[in-house]
């Protein structure tokens, strides 16, 4: 990989010094001027290439990235910069790997067994430099906050500095049947070309607080499953199965409706697997084939209780304690439970103490 990266690249000079650092000398830069190899600076790079540096995709700002005769930056006076805040580069790179997805989706959609549609929908994007593939991650919100990279080996790497989120298309909630809350970006891809809403987990556990938030106020007549993975290893430990059952448990809790969860039919290891095995023309006819195998368990949150006080006047702190004087010390012999729901600072510690005193000396008590 190393290799294939330094051909078609130029050292630096001090007259066209690096377009990241701008230093004159140790890094590369593409003779097409599109990228850049540096080993300073690490905020917005693509890659770590080791001991080599990292792998920068140029923007198309010419007055600052352009590859073009320069001089080098003046050396810096001998005392303690300023601190700034490093500029957020996401953006930048999501353009640039937007740049080029056309160019690299015909590859992909082979490889996974899918269409260019859908990852069309996923704005799925490619870098022609490290040859592989950006599937953007998001918040509750809809935000991105991370981007997540495939090589034609399947290998995936987070980029540096970015988060991991949810992967869905702007369009997730308008499918038919149940929401499908699956692991992986493949598997997302897969429940869309079957016709199903469906949102992607970045791992096993991941992406619960994501989905309480944008869940929140999903419509309640439709159901809401989390699919699992066939994964389970020689020790016995099925991370699959365990994550899809917590992440269903927390959804229940957190949204106060019913969650289920399930693995993939047929002894299939996820749905990708699942849609490779039965793939066919008729979307609709092989969403129904897939959610007719599935052997749904549902969570149901736990029970809350919700004290109904009503509406009750306004008193001050001096009238609650004496209130609460009078009612601790009426509670004494009575066996219960005493619930007092007032904030910090209104006196639980004073009456506490005044029915003590109450107790010892009645006449000292107010």
């Amino acid at each position: 990989m190393v290799a294939h990266v330094y051909s078609g690249y130029e050292r630096v000079t001090a007259e066209r010094c690096c377009p990241v650092c701008r230093k004159p000398d140790w890094c590369l830069v593409s003779r097409d001027g599109g990228a850049a190899i540096c080993p300073r600076v690490s905020e917005g790079a693509v890659k770590d290439l080791g001991e080599a540096g990292y792998l920068h995709l140029l923007s198309e700002q010419p007055d600052r990235w352009s590859w073009e005769a320069r001089t080098a930056a003046p050396p810096q006076a001998h005392h303690q910069p300023e601190k700034t805040q490093t500029p957020n580069r996401l953006p930048e790179t999501l353009a640039q790997f937007a740049k080029f997805a056309e160019l690299g989706l015909p590859e992909l959609a082979e490889q996974l067994g899918l269409s260019i549609e859908v990852l069309r929908r996923l704005n799925v994007g490619y870098c022609k430099y490290e040859r592989c593939w950006s599937f953007p991650e998001r918040d509750g919100s809809g935000t991105v906050i991370g981007l997540q990279k495939r090589y034609p080996s399947g290998e995936k790497r987070r980029l540096t500095g970015t988060r991991a989120g949810l992967t869905f298309a702007d369009d997730w909630d308008t499918g038919s049947g149940p929401l499908l809350l699956v692991e992986g970006a493949s598997d997302v891809a897969s429940a869309m070309l079957l016709g199903l809403s469906v949102i992607g987990r970045p791992s096993n556990r991941g992406g619960v607080k994501f989905l309480g938030e944008m869940l929140s106020t999903f419509a309640q007549h439709r159901e809401i499953l989390v699919v699992g993975e066939r994964d389970q290893k020689p020790s016995g430990l099925w991370p699959g199965k365990d994550g899809a059952i917590s992440t269903a448990t927390k959804l229940a809790k957190l949204l106060q409706r019913p969650v289920g969860w399930s693995l993939p039919p047929d002894g299939c290891k996820d749905l990708r697997e699942w849609l490779q095995q039965h793939g066919g023309d008729q979307p609709l006819r092989m969403q129904h084939l897939f959610l007719q195998g599935l052997h749904i368990e549902q969570i149901t949150p736990p029970p809350m209780q919700r004290l109904d006080v009503g509406s009750r006047p306004v008193i001050n702190d001096d009238q609650y304690r004496k209130l609460m004087v009078q009612v601790r010390t009426r509670s004494l012999d009575r066996p219960g439970i005493y619930l007092d729901r007032s904030g910090t600072g209104h006196g639980k510690s004073t009456v506490d103490f005044e029915v003590i005193v109450s107790m010892i000396s009645p006449e000292e008590s107010f």
